[in-house]
């Protein structure tokens, strides 16, 4: 997907050293994708790199977002770090701990700034045909400690409250109540707990779930409608 016009909705994820308000965040992923688009059904998307990246402290392409935040930066702005997550981190692959040095880390204010960019471009690029693109997260984490770095860094917010979507939420419409994605026919994106790779992948089960969604609504139009015919 290299057209900005499809790019209608775009999936956020944090790696963080605490699972509260006020984390350390130590990576932003995000990926932008069409709701409607059938990704999900083959291959997934390559993650970008270094080379694909217009960005030199960031891999930022049109569809894809990866910045990583230093954690020196983040203590020292105030932001919190516990003892539990930085224990989880250490049992993670070498590939997931890898994700979040490479590209090297930058600074708070300057990651949160590059993000912003990012999402506002997305934003101009969807203006002529859809409006601002929503932003997918696991709503009670990712967005709200975004949202808090951004206010502590007084860096303004690149989207309106009503612009964030649940993964959640949709996976329980499309796939069954309490199975946080379990049964969403896509093909995880390596490495596990990588920000980027976790944003594709998620992205990729908005779009099964939609589809999901969507045929259950064309079913029961069918349905509807042959009772019309028959009556």
């Amino acid at each position: 997907m290299t057209d900005n016009q499809q790019h209608q909705h775009f999936m956020v994820d944090l790696e963080t050293m605490s699972s509260e308000s006020g984390a350390a965040i130590v990576s932003i992923g995000a990926y932008a994708f069409d709701l409607n688009g059938d990704e999900w059904r083959g291959e997934a998307p390559t993650l970008a790199t270094r080379a694909d990246s217009r960005h030199r402290a960031a891999i930022v392409t049109d569809a894809q977002f990866h910045v990583n935040i230093s954690l020196a930066s983040a203590i020292m702005s105030g932001f919190k770090v516990s003892g539990d997550t930085v224990m989880w981190w250490l049992s993670q692959s070498d590939a997931a701990r890898g994700s979040l040095v490479e590209p090297a880390p930058v600074g708070v204010a300057g990651g949160l700034n590059i993000f912003a960019a990012w999402v506002k471009a997305l934003q101009v690029a969807n203006s002529k045909f859809i409006g601002a693109p929503s932003i997918w997260s696991h709503a009670t984490f990712d967005v709200p400690i975004l949202q808090d770095a951004f206010k502590r860094m007084n860096v303004q917010i690149p989207w309106r409250y009503s612009d964030a979507r649940d993964l959640r939420t949709i996976q329980d419409l499309a796939y069954g109540y309490g199975r946080s994605g379990h049964n969403v026919p896509v093909s995880r994106v390596e490495p596990k707990h990588g920000a980027l790779a976790d944003a594709v992948t998620q992205g990729l089960m908005v779009q099964a779930c939609y589809a999901r969604i969507d045929e259950g609504r064309e079913t029961t139009d069918e349905l509807r409608l042959g009772d019309l015919l028959e009556a």
